[in-house]
């Protein structure tokens, strides 16, 4: 079984202290299964209006799609937090069907994952809690750069998904604890990125799903 993942710098492996210890790794060595990573730190779901000061940050989801194995049995994807964090397009509303929008870029994706494994071979991951995501504790009171918090973000990929029949592993309901700081906790290195706990946390939420999903 071959199983891809694409993501940012959590599916790269920041924060595990080994690339054994990322969660890609782990599930590929639990289940036995060929685990290829396609994780690229800073990127995001939408494209960026304005270019990052670091390039690399702007390889967005739907650029490397193309770049992706085509014989894969599951795909994975995990993103949404850097989008929040520091990505330049307004959060927008699910409903909506046009415009230079988070919700739009996603929608994009989706359309284009779709068309390359079909519906049944994709599973997305919903964001993990992190330190800063809400208007009390981020930006002044106001939430991202553009009024929005983590917790909307996630929402309109629910919906989102939902609404376009994809599966999807929702980390932020079942995944850690929102990290009470930024300088390290029991499963993050700094409030966001899990150590090799979190990793662990991770990589057993995606095997419990693939047993389900493919039983081996």
């Amino acid at each position: 079984m071959k199983v891809l993942f694409l993501g940012d710098s959590i599916t790269e492996g920041c924060g595990a202290s080994s690339s054994e210890k990322r969660y890609t790794d782990l599930v590929g060595a639990e289940l036995g299964c060929t685990a290829v990573n396609y994780g690229i730190g800073g990127t995001r779901i939408s494209v960026q209006t304005r270019a990052s000061a670091i390039p690399e940050y702007d390889i967005d989801f739907r650029k490397r799609v193309p770049l992706m194995k085509e014989d894969a049995d599951l795909v994975f994807i995990f993103g949404g937090t850097n989008d929040y964090g520091h990505g330049d397009l307004h959060l927008g509303t699910p409903g909506e069907g046009q415009g230079e929008t988070f919700c739009n870029q996603l929608r994009l994706l989706i359309g284009e994952l779709v068309r390359k494994y079909g519906k049944d071979r994709l599973c997305f991951m919903l964001p993990l809690r992190r330190f800063c995501e809400e208007p009390m504790s981020c930006k002044g009171g106001k939430g991202n750069e553009r009024g929005a918090c983590l917790s909307e973000y996630v929402s309109a990929m629910r919906e989102i998904l939902s609404e376009n029949e994809i599966d999807f592993i929702d980390l932020y309901e079942n995944g850690f604890p929102k990290p009470l700081t930024d300088k390290g906790d029991e499963y993050t290195v700094d409030g966001l990125h899990p150590n090799d706990k979190g990793h662990g946390m991770i990589a057993n939420l995606v095997c419990e799903y693939i047993r389900k999903k493919m039983p081996l």
